[in-house]
């Protein structure tokens, strides 16, 4: 079994960690998977969530167990639980994320949220954005099409919002022609 200790880093998770932190460390928390990429997807989303004084972390261990960790901002003494879950590893479409990740909730300094969802079929869809502001309790549309696909593709984004408010976004295209639709027994309804 090729077991290695699990590092959990990408560019945008460091973009906002270094933020609470005034600082980014790469910490060993524990054993993971390492037969694939499940632990590692390029599309994965929040992997590592802060909220106030803690991190959370959140990953598949050697056996394929759903192990969940936490720590004080700041330290390198990780606290983990292995659960009684155990996922589909060998696929590596089932990566974890600790909060709603597809739709996505993202909260902002002051509270308020930004929702982010698809719009449209995958291979065809953009990127929208509401606003639930607190004080009225209502949602509002802040982007339509914030990432425009225009019928032809759609955006697999990776995003997070730093102390300030400021959106860290990055994301890749997926594309897809006629032929993608037309699968036995799968019917595209426009």
């Amino acid at each position: 079994m090729n077991k290695t200790h699990l590092l959990l880093f990408t560019l945008l998770a460091s973009v906002c960690l270094s933020e609470v932190s005034g600082e980014t460390k790469i910490v060993s928390i524990g054993t993971g998977w390492a037969r694939n990429s499940v632990n590692a997807v390029i599309l994965r989303h929040n992997s590592v969530v802060s909220h106030q004084d803690n991190q959370y972390v959140a990953y598949y261990d050697a056996d394929g167990f759903v192990v969940l960790a936490k720590r004080k901002v700041g330290s390198e003494k990780w606290e983990s639980k292995k659960t009684q879950y155990k996922g589909n590893v060998k696929d590596a479409h089932n990566s974890i994320s600790i909060m709603v990740t597809y739709p996505e909730f993202y909260r902002l300094p002051d509270g308020n949220l930004l929702f982010l969802y698809r719009d449209g079929a995958s291979g065809r869809g953009n990127l929208m954005m509401n606003h639930y502001d607190l004080t009225t309790k209502k949602w509002t549309q802040r982007q339509d099409a914030f990432i425009n696909g225009e019928g032809r593709r759609n955006a697999y984004w990776q995003m997070c919002t730093d102390t300030k408010g400021t959106i860290h976004i990055s994301w890749v295209w997926r594309s897809c022609d006629e032929a993608c639709w037309r699968w036995p027994g799968f019917e595209l309804r426009r």
